[in-house]
Protein backbone atom coordinates (compact mmCIF):
# COMPACT_ATOMS: atom_id res chain seq x y z
CA UNK A 1 0.00 0.00 0.00
CA UNK A 2 1.31 3.45 -0.83
CA UNK A 3 2.46 5.59 2.08
CA UNK A 4 3.31 2.55 4.23
CA UNK A 5 0.16 2.71 6.36
CA UNK A 6 -3.26 1.24 6.65
CA UNK A 7 -6.38 3.24 5.97
CA UNK A 8 -9.47 2.76 8.06
CA UNK A 9 -12.27 1.36 5.91
CA UNK A 10 -15.91 1.72 6.97
CA UNK A 11 -18.93 0.20 5.28
CA UNK A 12 -22.39 1.66 5.86
CA UNK A 13 -25.77 0.51 4.60
CA UNK A 14 -28.66 2.84 3.81
CA UNK A 15 -32.21 1.63 3.43
CA UNK A 16 -34.64 3.89 1.62
CA UNK A 17 -38.20 3.81 0.38
CA UNK A 18 -39.10 5.42 -2.92
CA UNK A 19 -42.06 7.72 -2.38
CA UNK A 20 -43.86 6.56 -5.49
CA UNK A 21 -43.19 2.86 -4.75
CA UNK A 22 -43.94 2.22 -1.08
CA UNK A 23 -44.13 -1.55 -1.53
CA UNK A 24 -40.40 -2.14 -1.15
CA UNK A 25 -37.16 -0.83 0.32
CA UNK A 26 -33.82 -0.43 -1.42
CA UNK A 27 -30.58 -1.19 0.38
CA UNK A 28 -27.47 0.65 -0.78
CA UNK A 29 -23.87 0.23 0.40
CA UNK A 30 -21.52 3.16 0.99
CA UNK A 31 -17.78 2.72 1.53
CA UNK A 32 -15.57 5.22 3.38
CA UNK A 33 -11.77 5.34 3.71
CA UNK A 34 -10.44 7.62 6.44
CA UNK A 35 -13.89 9.20 6.71
CA UNK A 36 -14.14 10.09 3.01
CA UNK A 37 -16.69 8.40 0.74
CA UNK A 38 -15.21 6.26 -2.03
CA UNK A 39 -16.81 6.75 -5.43
CA UNK A 40 -16.59 4.40 -8.41
CA UNK A 41 -15.03 1.57 -6.43
CA UNK A 42 -14.77 -2.04 -7.58
CA UNK A 43 -16.14 -4.74 -5.25
CA UNK A 44 -15.73 -7.66 -7.66
CA UNK A 45 -12.90 -9.29 -5.68
CA UNK A 46 -13.94 -11.18 -2.54
CA UNK A 47 -12.91 -9.43 0.71
CA UNK A 48 -11.45 -6.40 -1.09
CA UNK A 49 -12.57 -3.00 -2.39
CA UNK A 50 -10.45 -1.51 -5.18
CA UNK A 51 -10.42 2.15 -6.14
CA UNK A 52 -7.90 4.17 -8.17
CA UNK A 53 -5.06 1.67 -7.82
CA UNK A 54 -5.56 1.13 -4.09
CA UNK A 55 -6.85 -2.07 -2.51
CA UNK A 56 -8.73 -2.07 0.79
CA UNK A 57 -9.44 -5.14 2.91
CA UNK A 58 -13.02 -5.39 4.18
CA UNK A 59 -13.21 -5.67 7.96
CA UNK A 60 -15.48 -8.68 8.39
CA UNK A 61 -17.06 -11.62 6.60
CA UNK A 62 -20.52 -9.94 6.68
CA UNK A 63 -19.24 -6.89 4.80
CA UNK A 64 -17.48 -9.11 2.24
CA UNK A 65 -20.64 -11.14 1.65
CA UNK A 66 -22.86 -8.07 1.26
CA UNK A 67 -20.28 -6.37 -0.99
CA UNK A 68 -20.35 -9.41 -3.30
CA UNK A 69 -24.16 -9.43 -3.27
CA UNK A 70 -24.19 -5.69 -4.05
CA UNK A 71 -21.72 -6.20 -6.89
CA UNK A 72 -23.88 -8.92 -8.44
CA UNK A 73 -27.05 -6.81 -8.09
CA UNK A 74 -25.48 -3.67 -9.66
CA UNK A 75 -25.37 -1.70 -6.39
CA UNK A 76 -28.91 -1.98 -5.02
CA UNK A 77 -30.72 -4.76 -3.19
CA UNK A 78 -34.52 -4.62 -3.22
CA UNK A 79 -36.41 -5.80 -0.13
CA UNK A 80 -40.15 -6.26 -0.57
CA UNK A 81 -42.59 -5.41 2.20
CA UNK A 82 -45.15 -8.00 3.14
Amino acid sequence: MQGGGFRKLAVKYNMSTLKEKRRFFQLEMQVFADGKALRDYDASASFFIRQEGRVYLLGCLRDAAIAQWMHLSKGLITIFKE
